[in-house]
């Protein structure tokens, strides 16, 4: 279950919560189970975030870094993570279906399970989207 100060805290803006992650950054973030569909998060700083079982379908997540997060059964269909910095993050059984991927970095990623159907994902480099293709579940 999500730390209702870490929700509260980004319902403040993105500004406000860059900030905070700034001034603590070894204070793990719990944004799991939240709803956050819909929500603009463009340039949120998610970095290591536990956003495990967190609705973010139709989130604004371009520019935003989810570098090294955990993103357990997430649904991000018809999300915009165009831009986003999602390197070593942990996808498993995530829905991307309809979401923007366009120039996302996906370097190091661990996918087990995710649904691609329909997502932009022009700008990923091809032997990722291989890669992706010959991974189980």
């Amino acid at each position: 279950m999500a730390n209702q100060e870490d929700v509260a805290r980004l319902e403040q803006g993105v500004a406000s919560w860059n900030q905070w992650r700034q001034r603590y950054r070894e204070i793990h973030v719990d944004l799991s189970g939240a709803d956050l569909s819909g929500t603009d998060l463009n340039r949120a700083n998610l970095s290591g975030a536990d956003l495990s079982g967190a609705r973010l379908e139709g989130t604004n997540l371009s520019e935003s870094n989810l570098s090294g997060a955990e993103l357990f059964w997430v649904d991000l269909s018809g999300a915009n993570l165009s831009g986003a910095n999602l390197s070593h993050a942990h996808f498993h059984y995530v829905d991307f279906r309809n979401a923007n991927l366009q120039g996302a970095n996906l370097e190091q990623v661990r996918v087990n399970g995710a649904y691609f159907q329909g997502a932009d994902l022009r700008g990923i480099p091809w032997l990722f989207i291989m890669d992706l293709a010959q991974q189980p579940g």
